[in-house]
């Protein structure tokens, strides 16, 4: 803590040390705390030269974290560096969260040795969509000393017996073609019937639909591979995280077509669900040129504006959920305790039709997934990540006093960013949950993820401040949590201070009274003011009104109408 009495009497005392202490003051406005900048501008006001290089270029470094009435108070100190700043202002770029990039097939027989040693250590989702294409197609070359180096990846399978989910699942799969290719030439394969069923008869308790579907996929797969089959696997990603582009599906169906084979029901899915929207006009005219027409109906997912919203309900379509705040029983000892929560209404059916499609199993699955899964599933349908979000959101961030899965957490945001699509309501309330989020790392990929859509046009700061408002209001979380996070951000560009004013108004319209710590919102509010020129908004206005005799507020809301005057 800076002793602002102590310095000031320095200053005062000995002239000699009027630019030491200065200089000394400057790391103050690195602190985001109004009335500390002031204090020390208002210091360096009074006994600083405005026409010393060394305070002049030293304030250069922290000119980005001045706050709006430090900044008027030092104004002769800055005006020589506006111009310069300006300039750097312009050629301020968002960087991308993620840049796509084309994912190398499997050429080799030692390429594929070398994956498949990986397939279990969750690295990329991707891995297992290569390891399972190559498979098909180095399936019939395999020679006794490439599976003895393929030992190690069935031992890993064999030590997943014991596992759950997908996992399991892959590992069943591992060991039944080692026993449909080996007949127990392995010693690992001597025990692999007590360790694991058949394919056809993997199942666990309440395994949620979505495995059911891989088992099937897993299970076309598999016939592939006994009947020697030599057919492309058509949902493996080409570029990352998990996107594929129309002309390379139009191209694989092509092979179908000359085989007169049909695909695998879940792989074709899977491939139409990661198409991404892009030249699809073009990608239409060219399916035409290349196939039939029972081939080219193969596609009408992609095509049809709304095969989807059709079929399925509408907030498993646009992540519309609805969602409600409340309380939470939480029960230590003896003792019950209430802490607010927020949940997302959800609902699953318990049973499916046979011929149930792979979104009906992803939709249905909202219950028991784990984080890896979670994010393959996110994977194989990016569009429909809805109710994906809705499941991490209610198992891990409705609470923001109890909050669990810190690194599936970090590891859902990036996987979703990485997508770079428009937000939905859903996924509005995980972003929510992670500005307010009491973990430093969480919370910091959070409102990074919010800077890097600030300058989106898809971005939606009306929702989001509602969201944050309404939970503000319930006093759902600290507000501190959440203005100490975005007072670090203002000044990053003027499109940044912009957007997040639109986001403060969005916020105070929906908080209906006086909670702990508004009067650090209503602070941003005045800043972002300040910074962008703006007049008050109205709805803010409206709400000033009826805070304007609380205590605490009296005092910074005179200022925001004070600066409303101003810019009349």
């Amino acid at each position: 803590m800076v002793c602002f009495r102590l310095w000031k009497k320095i200053a005062k005392d000995h002239q000699k040390y009027h630019e030491a202490v200065c200089l000394f003051l400057m790391p103050v406005f690195l602190n985001k705390d109004k009335t500390l900048q002031t204090k020390g501008a208002k210091i360096i006001v009074k006994y600083g030269d405005p026409k010393s290089e060394k305070i002049r270029t030293e304030l250069i470094f922290y000119k980005a974290s001045l706050l709006s009435d430090a900044q008027n108070l030092l104004v002769k100190f800055l005006i020589e560096n506006e111009t310069n700043e300006n300039k750097d202002e312009q050629n301020y770029e968002a960087a991308a969260w993620h840049i796509s990039q084309p994912i190398p097939s499997v050429e080799s027989i030692d390429d594929f040795i070398f994956l498949a040693s990986q397939i279990f250590n969750n690295n990329e989702t991707y891995h297992i969509d290569l390891f399972l294409e190559a498979l098909i197609r180095f399936n019939d070359t395999f020679e006794d000393e490439h599976f003895i180096q393929l030992e190690p990846t069935f031992n890993a399978a064999f030590k997943r017996k014991e596992t759950v989910g997908f996992q399991h699942l892959l590992a069943t799969f591992v060991i039944n073609y080692g026993l449909l290719k080996q007949k127990n030439t392995l010693k690992i394969f001597s025990g692999a019937y007590l360790g694991f069923p058949t394919l056809e008869n993997w199942s666990e308790k309440r395994t949620p639909f979505i495995f059911k579907a891989y088992q099937q996929l897993l299970l076309g797969i598999f016939e592939f591979l006994k009947e020697n089959k030599k057919l492309p696997l058509l949902s493996v990603p080409e570029y990352t995280p998990c996107w594929i582009t129309i002309n390379t599906l139009v191209d694989k169906l092509k092979v179908y077509q000359q085989q007169k084979e049909k695909p695998i029901p879940f792989d074709l899915e899977i491939a139409l669900l990661r198409v991404e929207k892009e030249n699809l006009k073009k990608g239409e005219l060219y399916a035409k040129e290349q196939l039939n027409e029972d081939y080219f109906d193969l596609l009408k997912p992609v095509f049809e504006q709304n095969y989807f919203s059709e079929r399925y309900k509408q907030e498993f379509i646009d992540g519309g959920f609805n969602w409600k705040l409340g309380y939470k029983k939480i029960y230590k000892w003896n003792n019950t305790e209430e802490v607010p929560e927020s949940l997302i209404t959800i609902y699953n059916n318990k049973e499916l039709p046979e011929n149930a499609s792979f979104l009906t199993h992803l939709f249905n699955s909202y219950h028991a997934m784990y984080q890896d899964d979670l994010i393959r599933s996110l994977y194989a349908a990016p569009y429909f990540s809805g109710s994906l979000a809705a499941r991490k959101y209610n198992g891990d961030l409705s609470c923001s006093a109890y909050q669990y899965d810190i690194k599936g957490n970090i590891e859902f945001l990036d996987a979703w960013m990485k997508l770079n699509l428009p937000f939905q309501t859903v996924h509005y309330l995980v972003l929510s949950a992670g500005l307010f989020h009491k973990d430093k790392t969480f919370s910091g990929m959070a409102f990074e993820a919010l800077v890097n859509k600030a300058v989106s046009e898809d971005f939606n700061f009306q929702e989001l401040g509602i969201i944050i408002g309404k939970k503000v209001n319930f006093e759902w979380a600290p507000v501190k949590r959440f203005t100490d996070g975005l007072s670090g951000f203002i000044n990053l560009s003027s499109s940044h201070n912009q957007a997040f004013e639109k986001l403060l108004i969005s916020i105070l319209s929906a908080v209906e009274k006086p909670v702990f710590n508004l009067k650090k919102l209503l602070e941003l509010y005045y800043e972002l003011l300040n910074q962008n020129r703006t007049q008050v908004d109205e709805s803010v206005a409206e709400v000033l009104k009826e805070w304007e005799n609380e205590n605490n507020l009296k005092k910074i809301i005179h200022q925001i109408k004070t600066h409303e005057r101003k810019t009349l």
